[in-house]
C-alpha cells in the first residue's frame, strides 16, 4: 500500500503543468488554455515537482481553490519578486476566459489602430515630402522667370539707350545740316546782294555819265 501510494506520488510529481516564466507569476498551471496565461509573455512547460521545488502553487482556476490552498501551505518558498498577480474566484473560469477574450479584441484592435495610425503617419510623411518637391520646383521655375525678365528687361533698357543716342546722333546731323543750309542761304542772300547793289552801282554810273556828257554838249553848243 505504502509503495502505491509512492507510486502514485511519483508519477503526479512527474505530470507537466504550466508556468508563466515572468518573475510576479506564483502559481502552476493544469491547461495552457487557463485564463491567466492569456497575458503571459512567455509560457514553458515544466514537471509538477520542478514547478514546487520552484515555490509555486496550484492554480485556483485550473485545481479549486481547496487545492491551491493546500500547495500553498507547503509550497517551498523561493526568492523573487513580491507576486502581483490578481487571481479571480475559481467560480468564475468562464468570465474570465471571457474578460481575456475581450482583452485580445481590444488589443487586436489598438493594433489594428496603431497599424492604421502608421499608415497614415507613413502617407502624410509622403504627401509633404511631395508637396516639399512640388514647392521647391516651383521657387525654382519663379526664379528662372524672374532671371529671364530682369534679363529682357535689360535687354529692353539697353535698346531704348541705343534707339535715344541714335535718335540724338540724328538730331544733332539735322540741326548741323539746317545750319548749314541757313548759313548756305545766307551767303547766297549775300552774293545776291552783292551782285544786285553792283548791277544797280554801275547803273547809276551809266546813267550820271550820260547825264553829265549831256550837260557837257548843251554847254558846248
Amino acid at each position: 500500500m505504502l509503495l502505491f501510494a509512492m507510486v502514485i506520488t511519483t508519477v503526479a510529481n512527474a505530470q507537466s503543468v504550466y508556468i508563466a516564466t515572468s518573475n510576479s507569476a506564483v502559481a502552476y498551471h493544469k491547461s495552457r488554455d487557463c485564463g491567466y496565461l492569456n497575458h503571459a509573455k512567455e509560457v514553458k512547460s515544466v514537471s509538477l515537482s520542478e514547478a514546487k521545488n520552484m515555490g509555486r502553487h496550484a492554480c485556483t482556476a485550473c485545481y479549486g481553490s481547496n487545492a491551491a490552498a493546500a500547495t500553498k501551505a507547503t509550497a517551498r518558498k523561493v526568492t523573487r519578486k513580491p507576486a502581483v498577480e490578481k487571481e479571480t474566484p475559481a467560480a468564475e473560469p468562464a468570465t474570465t476566459k471571457k474578460v481575456a477574450a475581450k482583452r485580445k479584441t481590444t488589443k487586436k484592435v489598438a493594433e489594428a489602430t496603431d497599424e492604421t495610425a502608421t499608415k497614415a503617419k507613413k502617407t502624410a510623411r509622403k504627401t509633404t515630402k511631395k508637396v516639399q518637391t512640388e514647392a521647391k520646383e516651383d521657387v525654382a521655375a519663379a526664379k528662372e522667370d524672374a532671371k529671364a525678365t530682369t534679363a529682357k528687361a535689360k535687354r529692353t533698357v539697353k535698346k531704348a539707350k541705343a534707339d535715344a543716342k541714335e535718335e540724338v546722333t540724328t538730331a544733332k546731323k539735322a540741326t548741323k545740316a539746317a545750319k548749314a543750309d541757313a548759313e548756305e542761304k545766307v551767303t547766297e542772300a549775300k552774293k545776291t546782294t552783292k551782285k544786285a547793289a553792283k548791277k544797280t552801282t554801275k547803273k547809276a554810273t551809266r546813267k550820271t555819265t550820260k547825264k553829265a556828257a549831256e550837260t557837257e554838249v548843251k554847254e558846248a553848243a
